[in-house]
Order: structure tokens, then sequence, then C-alpha cells
């Protein structure tokens, strides 16, 4: 195992400095931050590894799978990935045939000959700082001729080493770029939109709590009022309230409780009005929340 591990870390070190040799060795000066390769296979698996660098793999015929540390997703036709530097990553393949382009580039290509396309400079720089990282995208159908016709251009251009490559060859990487950074504002979009409708159904279930507290609400009834799973509600729930729901259900349980007690009403009634079944379940979580017993609670506001 320890054998295994150690040459899983050797292969990775490889691998960043692979990305680095090619972009100081093999690469002419005025392109040493740019990289593109068409890779043809069969059945293939890379080892997971990092580039110190942006990688961006476009699937163009057959499919592949893209592994992340902790996510996979197969991609077809047109499907994009953008993978940040220090990003651990791996394909797998099981084709007759799969097309794929893998390219490889540092951000000042694109900063040092594009400086003002903010958008490109957002995604890149949200790209390096997020923890998530998406292991497909897919382009809307007109784009995928549009990124396969930039890909097509860059690799011409780079590999027959044409006079004044570089603005061109940074013009598609731009397009393509540009392309990913629309997915990406989409996507952002989506997330924020369900984002919302999942608050807004919290919200609700937390004033039905608020306006029933003195009735039985089983939990399953406020999952299928918030549309969620039982985990994603229990989640959010907490995250919004600071509490679980049992834990808001008896506080607010015990603070009607409280109210009914100052109000001269007797232990017990107090206890069942403020829907509890059990004088022991009261009880419990009367010291709980206040600290005191019912008994010492109503001698204090006597």
């Amino acid at each position: 195992m320890l054998h295994l591990i150690q040459n899983m870390v050797y292969y990775k070190w490889v691998m960043k400095m692979y990305i680095k040799n090619l972009s100081f060795n093999e690469f002419e000066s005025n392109i040493e931050n740019f990289y593109i390769e068409r890779i043809e296979t069969k059945t293939c698996e890379t080892t997971s590894h990092i580039h110190d660098c942006f990688q961006i793999i476009f699937c163009i015929h057959g499919s592949i799978i893209h592994h992340m540390s902790d996510s996979s997703a197969r991609m077809l036709r047109g499907d994009i990935s953008i993978i940040p530097p220090n990003t651990e990553h791996y394909i797998s393949m099981n084709e007759q045939k799969t097309v794929y382009y893998n390219i490889a580039f540092r951000q000042e290509f694109i900063s040092n000959t594009f400086p003002n396309i903010k958008s490109v400079q957002t995604l890149l720089k949200n790209l390096s700082e997020s923890e998530t990282v998406i292991p497909r995208m897919s382009p809307m159908y007109e784009d995928i001729y549009l990124g396969e016709s930039a890909l097509g251009k860059m690799r011409i251009e780079y590999s027959e080493r044409r006079v004044d490559r570089h603005e061109i060859i940074a013009s598609c990487l731009l397009t393509l770029l540009s392309l990913i950074a629309r997915m990406y504002i989409k996507i952002e979009k989506d997330v924020l939109s369900e984002t919302d409708r999942k608050m807004k159904n919290i919200n609700l279930c937390i004033t039905y709590i608020n306006s029933h507290f003195d009735s039985q609400i089983p939990l399953e009834k406020i999952v299928k009022m918030s549309t969620m799973s039982k985990s994603s509600f229990c989640n959010l729930f907490k995250d919004t309230t600071g509490m679980t729901f049992n834990d808001y259900l008896n506080k607010k349980r015990i603070e009607r409780a409280q109210v009914s007690i100052r109000d001269g009403v007797d232990i017990s009634t107090s206890a069942y009005k403020s829907g509890f079944n059990e004088l022991s379940t009261f009880y419990r979580n009367f010291v709980k929340y206040t600290g005191v017993t019912p008994s010492e609670f109503k001698k204090q506001d006597i």
C-alpha cells in the first residue's frame, strides 16, 4: 500500500513537471504558456494527477469519464470541463474510438493578451478560489460547432508554428473561455434559484411551526411540506435556525408554557396546551431551555 501511495505521489510530481517542461522547453518563448493536443485513443485510463496550470478537456467523439476527487461525469461530444491549477483528476474511457482535446495554459497567456476581458478574468479567478469543480458542462448545440472550430484553429496554428500565431491562438482560447464563462453564469444562476426556492420553503415551514407548535407536528409532515429530502431539510433547517427541528419545536413549546404559567395556568395544563403529550418530556425540556424546573419558574414569577 505504501509503495502504491509513493508511486501516485511520484506520478503527480512527474505530471506537474511535464506541464512545466512543456511550458518552458517544448514551446517557443512567445507561446510558452500554452499547449494543445488532439488525443485519439481507445480503452485507456490516466492516473490521478494535478497540474500547475489550467486545463481544458473538450470531447469530440465517443465518450470519456472525467473523475474529480468528489464527483465523476461522462463526457460526450461537445462536453467541456475546465480544471484549475492543483486540482486532482483523471480520465477513463472504454470506447471503440475516443477523440478529445487537451489544452493546458497559464492565466497570464490570456490576461497579458486581453487584460480588459473581465468575464474571463473573473471566471479564472473564481475557479482558482473555488472548492468545487464541475466535472462536465454541456454547451448549447450551436456553441459546440464554435468550440470545435476554435479548437481546430488553435491546433493548426500551434502545431504548424505559423507567423503571429500567438494572437490568433489567444483569440480562439478567449472564445472558448467566453463560452465556458457563460455556462458558469447559467449554472450559478440555477444554483441560486434553487437555493432561493429552498429558503422560501424553509421559511414557510418555520412559519407553520410557529403557528401550530401546540399541535402534533411529525418531522415527516414538515419534510413533505418543504419538498426536499429529509437530510437536505434537516441540514438547511439547522443552518437557518441554528437548531434541529425537534429542538426548535420544543423551544417554541416551552416559550408558550412559560407564558401560560405566568398567566396562572397550572403546570400540567400548561404542558399539555403547549403541545407536550408527556409531563416527563415537558419537565426535561423546560429545564433544558430555562435552567430551572417549572415549579421553580412559577415561584420566581410570583
